[in-house]
């Protein structure tokens, strides 16, 4: 269904990967100034959020959750300790 709304808004493969590529690659400009060049860093921001959406879209990305599996080791020993 989601590729089918993909495909008739014109969303390609081809241009997923592109997007993808560019947010892998991407940069950021900081612009000259009186004390400082214009200099072209790397967004490391932009590149992470990349790969957590991309794996999010493949599958390989599970995000954590939390389980209750019982008394912590904290709670063990406090209870051996007092009872």
């Amino acid at each position: 269904m989601l590729l089918e709304a993909f495909r008739k808004a014109g969303i390609t493969t081809d241009l997923l990967a592109k997007r993808a590529y560019q947010g892998l690659h991407a940069t950021v400009v900081h612009h000259e100034t009186l004390h400082s060049n214009r200099e072209v860093h790397i967004d490391f921001k932009e590149r992470r959020e990349m790969l957590k959406l991309i794996g999010q879209f493949e599958g390989s990305l599970v995000e954590k959750h939390e389980v209750e599996a019982g008394p912590t080791l904290a709670e063990l020993l406090e209870e051996s300790f007092h009872g």
